[in-house]
């Protein structure tokens, strides 16, 4: 928070830059930096924020340029820091239960549409392990499944988020095309909400 005193100021040090931003430069988890940096740019672009820096140039022009003149430089620099640690940040996906690679191909998709890398070598920033419940059932009628998972991304530091999906029931009497049916609808689900929940836990954890 920043506030203005309506007497005449004293004379300002530069401040130093944002504790989010500090605390992503000297993050040395690499995928927890990316997140961190992300979550520094989304708080630079609150109203809040932003308004402070807009009512204080109203009041005093070259007092907040001194005060803002650090933060801004960092916020100027952070989009391209951003995609600099995303790319430093793979990520390896790990999914023991699957069906024609199906949820391994949507977290790669997601994970790719979210600006990080994804690899086939456990050497990496963080790795996405991935546990599908089928929750099959044999019925009279036929094959049901109430399909669920839950992905835990761990990096260097350890645990970073948890994300958890799950899709409507999906059915058929053959076993094939019952499994095909809960894992596309699972896949399916994942591809909607995994960005949302992976910015949110950016924020969370910063």
């Amino acid at each position: 928070m920043y506030s203005i005193s309506s007497s005449s100021p004293a004379p300002l040090r530069p401040r130093p830059s944002p504790a989010l931003y500090t605390a992503a430069e000297n993050e040395t988890d690499l995928f927890k930096k990316a997140l961190r940096l992300s979550a520094a740019e989304q708080y630079a672009r609150r109203a809040d924020f932003e308004a402070a820096d807009t009512f204080g140039q109203i009041l005093y022009p070259a007092r907040m340029n001194a005060v803002f003149a650090g933060v801004r430089s960092n916020s100027a620099s952070l989009p391209e820091k951003i995609e600099t640690a995303r790319g430093n940040a793979a990520v390896f996906i790990e999914c023991p239960a699957d069906f024609e690679s199906l949820i391994v191909s949507a977290f790669s998709r997601a994970i790719t549409a979210c600006g990080f890398p994804v690899t086939r070598t456990r050497t990496v920033a963080a790795v996405c392990t991935t546990t599908v419940d089928e929750g099959k059932q044999q019925r009279d009628l036929g094959i049901f499944y109430f399909p669920s998972l839950q992905a835990v991304f761990t990096g260097s530091s350890g645990v970073l988020f948890t994300y958890n999906a799950s899709a409507e029931r999906a059915s058929a009497v053959t076993p094939d095309v019952a499994a095909r049916r809960a894992y596309t609808a699972l896949a399916e689900a994942v591809q909607k909400s995994f960005s949302a929940e992976f910015n949110a836990n950016a924020v969370r954890n910063r």
